[in-house]
């Protein structure tokens, strides 16, 4: 007897197609990136949580665990600003021992169009292949799962990585318009450290995936 499909099922669906972007998505290199422009296009993360053989890679940040992640992010010199914002999502990945071994997270402008993606980063010793792009992945692919149609961050000195997961260089003061809400963006509004800052953005198309 022939296999009866889900109800709603068709031969684009979703399953098939988290299959080959998760294969893909795993097979990240931090160093050299060769993974098609069009596996960006999908889904491929839940919103709260990452599993891998039953374990939990990447969990988001709840109250209690601001000051631990604040630590972290001190340590490899990130912005500290509206980490216990609610409009700040955020998550961090533990290793066995339950320290923070990285983070990622975004702020969503206020009509929910735009992303400032922030707070990506990964412990020394562990920056091996594929941990930046997975942790920076995930928030991208919230943020395009929440609505957003625009991703956008600062980076002075990561460029290159950014750019082998579809960033361009970007209007600066583009960016703080759009974006003028959010913690970070007031931040260097406020202190002067815009002017210093060096945007990137991308489109996002997870969503138009989903409909």
């Amino acid at each position: 007897m022939p296999r009866r499909k889900p109800l709603g099922a068709t031969s684009h669906s979703r399953p098939a197609r988290y299959r080959s972007i998760v294969a893909a998505w795993r097979n990240l290199e931090d160093s050299d990136s060769s993974v098609p422009r069009q596996a960006w296009r999908y889904p491929i993360l839940r919103s709260s949580a990452f599993h891998e053989n039953g374990r939990v890679l990447f969990k988001q940040v709840a109250v209690a665990d601001i000051e631990g992640l604040r630590r972290f992010l001190g340590e490899v010199d990130l912005t500290l600003s509206g980490l216990d914002a609610p409009t700040v999502k955020l998550w961090t990945e533990h290793d066995p021992d339950g320290s923070i071994i990285g983070s990622t997270g975004y702020e969503l402008s206020p009509n929910g169009t735009h992303a400032l993606i922030r707070s990506v980063a990964v412990a020394p010793g562990r920056r091996a292949a594929g941990a930046g792009s997975r942790l920076a992945m995930f928030a991208i692919s919230d943020a395009a799962r929440s609505g957003a149609s625009h991703a956008w961050l600062f980076s002075r000195r990561s460029g290159p990585f950014w750019q082998k997961l579809g960033f361009e260089p970007a209007d600066r003061d583009e960016m703080a318009a759009v974006l003028a809400q959010t913690h970070q963006v007031r931040l260097f509004t406020e202190t002067g450290q815009l002017r210093h800052e060096v945007a990137w953005s991308r489109r996002l198309e997870l969503h138009q995936a989903v409909r």
